[in-house]
């Protein structure tokens, strides 16, 4: 029902009409009848009543250390869609939190929030948009907005019932580049017992030490992103390389519905991981993992597009996902994988096939076959996803959880694959 629930929800947002505000609705202009965001938004602020809608239209431009705080719901967005509107805080943020401020339902459409800095002794962790416990539930929806060289792009506060909705957003060269001891920051990061995060269409890159999107919510749909995990943009030139953890982060399970993503992981990467699942602690009663259509790529080697929770693994479901390149184990561990038709189907441990067979077996690295050349007398040249990975044995054997091992009878040798051969023990 709480996946249900947020879809429809989801659904019913990107549903909008983002820049046509509704009879009724007060429209304040910047620059206008304000000078500045802030004051737009203050003005709105003061009605106490909650039935009344606002819309703070803001013309092109750059607004330097403007930096609103909302507390009834209200809309802000760009006045002429696709112009450059600008929140620039090359300042330390005076309420040392974000450039936007919210502790009510907030939409940002077509806006730029840039340079968002405070003191590490503060936390150094100041947002493009940080969201605060409110008085009441409430939802906040980001659209077609940049996330540029701030400490962290999106923040939300922790336990209180917050729903998260981004859609086609750009997050470039956020984090910490010096964070304090002790802490991280990310390009987005959703605060523990949020409710959900919705995040279809966006592009991160160049995210700096943390991850690209970490969300401790209890339901998470991310659908259609692209997340570059320490690996260049193409698309975006300006974009560093960054140094991010992981590309996508639920550390603590829940509900998780990844769909239609492309993840490339860079040498830059700090871990060998790329989607991580549940690693501190599964905290809700609901886990799932779908897992469906992703394309994982990787310029590395021996790396994990998925590190499942290591106590408790939550089977990871799905089909038509593309594992490419240097992409070693799909699933860590193995006995999660529940894939289908892209190697996910792993043969049992002690499962043997011998060469000269036509036969095949499967480990979460994909299918594997032998070929018809003989580089040595009964040793056959060994076939990963149809492609030479540089081996030839007389038998190959999956064991020790889901492990491919080579043995060459020649030199009486047994291999183990980890994105490359490595010499190794019987299995």
């Amino acid at each position: 029902m709480q996946m249900l629930k947020t879809l429809l929800m989801a659904a019913a947002l990107l549903g909008m009409t983002a820049l046509t505000a509704a009879a009724g609705t007060s429209v304040l202009t910047v620059p206008g009848q304000y000078a500045t965001i802030s004051a737009a938004v203050a003005a709105a602020d003061a009605d106490t009543n909650p039935a009344n809608d606002y819309v703070i239209s803001v013309a092109p431009g750059t607004y330097t250390n403007d930096s609103p705080q909302v507390t009834r719901p209200m809309t802000i967005q760009a006045a002429v869609p696709g112009s450059a509107v600008i929140l620039n805080a090359p300042a330390p943020l005076v309420n040392e939190k974000g450039i936007i401020l919210t502790f009510a339902s907030l939409t940002v459409d077509g806006l730029t929030l840039e340079n968002a800095n405070i003191a590490n002794s503060l936390g150094g962790n100041a947002a493009g948009i940080r969201a605060e416990m409110g008085s009441q539930n409430y939802t906040l929806t980001v659209r077609n907005t940049t996330f540029l060289t701030n400490q962290t792009g999106i923040l939300t506060d922790v336990n209180f019932p917050l729903d998260v909705v981004l859609v086609d957003n750009i997050f470039m060269n956020n984090g910490n580049l010096n964070p304090p001891s002790g802490g991280t920051t990310h390009g987005l990061y959703i605060g523990g017992n949020n409710q959900s995060l919705v995040a279809i269409g966006n592009e991160i890159c160049g995210t700096n030490v943390g991850h690209d999107i970490k969300s401790r919510a209890s339901v998470n749909l991310i659908e259609n992103n692209t997340l570059y995990d320490g690996a260049a943009d193409p698309n975006q030139p300006s974009c560093t390389v960054g140094s991010t953890s992981f590309a996508l982060d639920l550390p603590n399970g829940g509900v998780a519905v990844v769909v239609g993503n492309t993840m490339i992981r860079g040498t830059a990467s700090a871990t060998p991981y790329m989607f991580a699942y549940g690693e501190e602690g599964l905290t809700y009663t609901t886990n799932s993992i779908s897992f469906i259509e992703n394309t994982m790529d990787n310029t590395g080697a021996g790396v994990t597009a998925i590190y499942d929770n290591p106590s408790t693994p939550i089977p990871v479901v799905g089909s038509g996902n593309t594992f490419a390149n240097s992409i070693s184990t799909q699933v860590d561990p193995p006995s999660a994988n529940q894939l289908t038709g892209s190697g996910g189907s792993v043969s049992p441990d002690g499962t043997v096939l011998a060469a000269p067979s036509s036969g095949n077996l499967t480990t979460t690295a994909g299918t594997w076959t032998f070929g018809t050349v003989q580089p040595q007398p009964g040793q056959y040249e060994i076939f990963l996803n149809g492609n030479y990975v540089s081996g030839w044995a007389a038998e190959i054997e999956v064991n020790n959880g889901g492990q491919l091992y080579a043995y060459n009878s020649d030199w009486n040798t047994w291999y183990v694959w980890n994105g490359g051969w490595a010499q190794s023990a019987a299995p």
